[in-house]
């Protein structure tokens, strides 16, 4: 059964239509905000990526150019690429990093997407899967957003984020557009074979919320996404993937995207035109102009968004689930593709919050490669 089955209906947002125009107003606001609230920002418009903007130790910052990894002697590398291109009459580019030498293929793929707030390069710096690309023999893509005002895209210094489809939260950035040229232009233009059982995609906070809308409008593109800080926001979601694994990681003491939703400062607020009475029973998100839906029902007084207990359904996946290692993960017994969830406690919102906790990409590409 689809999900859209299951649910029997699409919740509009609540409210007037004034009411609904100055929440778009606000959240499109959040969108151009890039502060960072010292907590690697809110995930969506702020700096996720931990606040960093480093350089990537692999890759170069124009077009083409080439860029050496800082390894030991006799260690795997990965040569890296920056690429810019056009999508829409926008400037977009990517970072790409290949195993050298290159295996025989078909290869493996993970196509990362930063933070709102992020860049190819911040991601790179504090997500490094090229590392691990090196020694598993795949390659990986540093994905890169953009903003509904910019027609150039492809500076690795600019702050950036994904269109996610949250309802009221209008953009005509077509990222969905922007990623299926990427993955055409690994072979087209890079004259890689990739393999396309094995094509993965991860990302942070807004880039979790992206890979999510993937899984919705790009059935049978990816065989596995692993959102982090993220939760379900494609308002259009009606049947997402049922043959992509999901493996979602989140900080229990995340209070930018709470694992259970929150409302924005205005939606609590009595005589607000925003105000939902229903937010009562949900925190403020740390930035008061944005809300979130739950990770695991999507369902928010703004709108009913599909989260991961719907998509459960739609697979067989059973309600409780069973601890699994590495802890605190726990899985979801599925007739379908597996679903995991790991609540990492003492982890926030920042990538940063993870370190000595637990380790993303070691789990995530066990996960994806297994």
């Amino acid at each position: 059964a689809s999900v859209g089955a299951l649910r029997g209906r699409r919740a509009a947002p609540l409210g007037d239509p004034m009411r609904r125009w100055v929440g778009s107003l606000l959240l499109l606001g959040a969108l151009a905000g890039c502060a960072d609230d010292g907590d690697g920002g809110s995930g969506d418009g702020e700096m996720d990526d931990a606040g960093s903007d480093m350089a990537v130790d692999a890759a170069g910052s124009d077009a083409g150019s080439d860029g050496g990894v800082d390894e030991d002697a006799g260690a795997p590398t990965s040569h890296c690429t920056t690429h810019a291109f056009a999508v829409d009459d926008r400037a977009r580019t990517y970072t790409l990093c290949v195993p050298d030498p290159l295996p025989a293929g078909p290869l493996p793929v993970v196509l990362g997407f930063h933070g709102g707030g992020g860049n190819a390069r911040s991601w790179a710096s504090v997500m490094p899967w090229h590392r691990l690309g090196a020694e598993e023999g795949f390659v990986t893509v540093f994905m890169q957003g953009c903003r509904d005002a910019l027609d150039d895209c492809s500076t690795l210094e600019g702050r950036f984020v994904w269109n996610v489809q949250k309802p009221g939260a209008f953009s005509g950035v077509d990222d969905h557009a922007y990623t299926d040229a990427v993955l055409e232009r690994l072979s087209t233009e890079h004259g890689l074979t990739i393999d396309p059982a094995r094509r993965f995609a991860t990302g942070h906070s807004n880039g979790a919320m992206f890979v999510y809308s993937l899984l919705c409008d790009r059935p049978g593109v990816f065989a596995g996404i692993g959102p982090i800080s993220g939760t379900p926001t494609d308002e259009s979601c009606a049947s997402p993937d049922p043959d992509a694994g999901i493996f979602h990681v989140h900080g229990v003491e995340d209070g930018n995207v709470p694992w259970g939703g929150c409302c924005s400062e205005a939606q609590k607020t009595e005589g607000d035109l925003e105000y939902l009475a229903e937010c009562a029973a949900f925190p403020q998100c740390v930035n008061g102009l944005n809300w979130w839906p739950p990770v695991r029902d999507g369902d928010h007084p703004y709108a009913d968004l599909v989260g991961l207990e719907e998509i459960g359904a739609a697979r067989g996946c059973a309600t409780a689930g069973s601890p699994v290692s590495p802890e605190p993960c726990v899985a979801y017994e599925c007739s379908g593709a597996p679903i995991e969830t790991c609540r990492v406690p003492e982890a926030a919102h920042a990538l940063v919050g993870f370190d000595g906790r637990f380790d993303l990409i070691d789990y995530l590409w066990r996960r994806f490669s297994e």
